[in-house]
């Protein structure tokens, strides 16, 4: 599928690489003792004068989101729930606090990454340096909020025996949120991103794009740029203390670099209805519509998937277990399939932790090659606050697609971390690690045998800072 060159091996570079990761390891460890230290001095930014908060944390009931730490602004301001900081990171703190009109941020990264796949045509095991800057707006108003970040930065790519070369990443983020009255909310949100995918920004277990339907399949392909755009819109209706009912609509858009990968347009469509028997068990009902095509215009998957009378427990105030059945449509090729589908997952949400398990069957379309998957997926996520001055998240996912043309089987296994240092209230450090293997079983796709190591070290500068932003 994918054009193959040879390029040479220096095996002379392994001193290097075994240089980084001890540079990484004292890092860490550096960052960590100042950390600790500073816990231990200045146990906080605020003004130890000023009037304590008579909120008490142990008081604060933190809502169990349907998808981990994911909380909207129109509903926060409705029902006065507030976000766990799990699924924030430092950056978050600042950027995404209505009381800060406008900022910016600077990075600097050192990176590693190693791809190890069958393709010969990658220069292996290259060091990375990354430099970008972002500034965002925030407007907060009694019935409305709104939100967007610009960023903009460049990936160098060094080697020995190969010339350097320079690799430019955009980013953009706008959401708004509107209260139409007091049942009523209205949220869309556009989310954009442009950069060389081997070395994918790990921002935090936050999005504002509200996932509704986990119907597209994004599989790990050989590096090159990946354009991607997501568009949504959800309006939600409260019908009386029992019932709730909305309507959310998805745009997406993936554009790759490389020959032979179809661009890709995707449109979803969700309707749900919901109503409360207790105050801990719903009955959750849901049809979605998907529809992808690819660059001519042609029709090229169509899924549609109803879910009726699915279980949604909310154990205590922290804990929530969902399990939902249904049937699942598929068109595809002029050929009809039926399949069951399965949502089944347990999530925990705190004011510093947020943790989610979920296992997925349904069909999915695989993106790029535009192929129609029956997928088995099972995805963790975790977010700590562990300190004021350190945070962790972790998120992992595993995939066994079969494709529904021929007997072809994708396997996908990705998981990612990061681990962050509040080092004062306006700089911060992140160590991001990535894995990513990808294997396929009497497929006729070649090119999609994959192994992938990556990992950074990134400073950052953010104005204004946490003290200000707490």
């Amino acid at each position: 599928m994918f054009p193959k060159a040879k390029v040479a091996v220096h095996t002379n570079s392994k001193l290097k690489h075994s240089g980084i990761w001890i540079w990484f390891l004292a890092c860490l460890i550096g960052a960590a003792g100042y950390c600790f230290a500073q816990d231990t001095i200045y146990p906080s930014y605020e003004d130890p004068e000023a009037p304590a908060d008579p909120v008490r944390e142990e008081n604060i009931v933190i809502p169990i989101p349907i998808r981990g730490g994911e909380i909207s602004p129109s509903e926060a301001k409705r029902e006065g729930k507030i976000q766990s900081r799990g699924a924030l990171n430092f950056q978050d703190d600042v950027f995404l606090n209505p009381g800060n009109g406008f900022g910016f941020a600077l990075n600097a990264s050192q990176g590693y990454i190693s791809d190890i796949s069958d393709g010969e045509n990658i220069n292996p095991s290259p060091q990375i340096s990354s430099f970008s800057g972002s500034v965002f707006f925030n407007e907060d108003r009694r019935r409305s909020s709104f939100h967007m970040d610009l960023g903009a930065g460049s990936q160098f790519y060094y080697h020995t025996g190969y010339d350097t070369f320079i690799r430019p990443n955009f980013t953009a983020n706008v959401n708004y949120a509107y209260q139409v009255s007091k049942n009523t909310s209205l949220s869309v949100a556009d989310d954009f991103s442009s950069y060389y995918q081997d070395f994918s920004p790990f921002t935090s277990l936050y999005s504002p794009i509200q996932e509704i339907s986990n119907l597209s399949n994004e599989i790990v392909l050989s590096r090159q740029r990946i354009h991607r755009n997501f568009i949504s819109a959800t309006i939600n209706r409260q019908m009386g203390r029992k019932i709730n009912l909305g309507l959310t609509g998805l745009y997406a858009l993936y554009k790759y670099a490389e020959e032979g990968l179809n661009t890709t347009h995707e449109f979803h469509i969700e309707g749900y209805l919901d109503f409360e028997l207790t105050r801990w068990l719903s009955l959750t009902n849901r049809y979605t519509a998907y529809l992808n095509s690819v660059n001519e215009g042609e029709r090229e998957a169509r899924i549609h998937r109803l879910q009726v009378a699915g279980l949604d427990f909310n154990i205590g105030s922290y804990v929530r277990f969902w399990s939902g059945g249904g049937v699942s449509f598929s068109e595809y090729q002029n050929e009809h399939r039926l399949a069951e589908s399965i949502d089944a997952g347990i999530g925990f949400t705190s004011l510093n932790v947020v943790m989610t398990l979920n296992y997925q069957r349904d069909f999915t379309s695989a993106l790029g090659i535009s192929r129609l998957m029956l997928t088995d997926a099972m995805t963790a996520n975790v977010g700590w606050r562990i300190t004021r001055w350190m945070n962790t998240m972790l998120e992992s996912r595993y995939s066994r697609s079969k494709d529904q043309a021929e007997s072809g089987i994708l396997e996908t296994l990705e998981s990612s971390g990061q681990l962050g240092f509040a080092l004062s209230s306006n700089i911060n450090m992140k160590l991001n690690t990535f894995y990513e293997n990808q294997k396929v079983i009497n497929y006729s796709i070649s090119g999609l045998d994959i192994k992938r190591v990556s990992a950074y070290l990134e400073f950052q500068y953010v104005w204004p800072s946490r003290g200000r932003s707490d």
